[in-house]
């Protein structure tokens, strides 16, 4: 019997985090939105460089994300690059939202790339995860 409830609890639990994040994904598209509307207007005044500001902004966010991700960015990113990073971030929430998976957000550690490793972000916390994890699974 207390098996039986201990997974009762679980499937409860796991409900309540589903529901949590479907309520917290409009919130985070609209953010996504506005922040992307002020990069698009960054790139059309040809600023070479998002304002430091930004970091603060995309540790925010990651933070905020129903699953992990680490953008990879340089130190001083350009508006497009940190656009790309927001299009694929949308991508993953509106993935979320219509209940349609896509592939990890988070890079495979090992690349023959080795300008890859100057653009490791300084812009959100935490390891690389190998996969993307929604939050309470």
């Amino acid at each position: 019997m207390t098996d039986v409830n201990q997974h009762l609890i679980e499937i409860a639990t796991r409900e309540w985090w589903r529901r949590l994040d479907q309520a917290r994904l409009p919130r985070l598209i609209k953010l996504t939105d506005a922040m992307i509307e002020e990069l698009e207007l960054l790139n059309l005044e040809d600023v070479p460089q998002v304002p430091s500001i930004w970091q603060e902004r995309l540790v925010l966010l990651s933070s905020s994300l129903p699953f992990e991700y680490q953008p990879r960015l340089g130190a001083v990113p350009s508006p497009t690059a940190v656009l790309d990073v927001l299009f694929e971030v949308q991508a993953h929430l509106f993935a979320l939202k219509t209940g349609h998976s896509l592939p990890s957000l988070v890079e495979d550690e090992a690349t023959d790339d080795p300008t890859d490793q100057q653009h490791t972000s300084e812009y959100a916390g935490g390891e690389l995860s190998s996969e993307l994890r929604t939050v309470g699974s």
